[in-house]
């Protein structure tokens, strides 16, 4: 039977900052790979976070400024798939791949 060494990252974003974040990311899996794994699970919507509980200055029949700014500022910091960015985050991983 083949084993295939999994790790899970627990990691939270910085909030609204994709580069940061990307930075974190990196370097945790990194270490996952440098422990092993060849398989690696992220947190779903790290980047640029999870907006829960955000409600972007929303109600009915409307949208505040500062809820314009806040969800222009959470568009501006996610990630386009696929992009370059998708494709300079993945080369870790790669070449974590090709080392094992």
């Amino acid at each position: 039977m083949d084993v295939l060494p999994v790790a899970v990252v627990q990691a939270g974003p910085v909030v609204f900052q994709r580069d940061p974040t990307l930075e974190r990311l990196a370097g945790r899996v990194a270490e996952a790979a440098a422990l092993g794994a060849r398989f690696i699970l992220l947190p779903e919507a790290l980047v640029p976070a999870y907006p829960w509980g955000l409600r972007f200055g929303t109600r009915v029949g409307g949208r505040t400024e500062d809820g314009r700014r806040t969800f222009e500022r959470y568009w501006a910091n996610a990630i386009e798939v696929p992009s370059p960015t998708v494709d300079e985050n993945a080369r870790p991983a790669a070449r974590s791949a090709d080392a094992g």
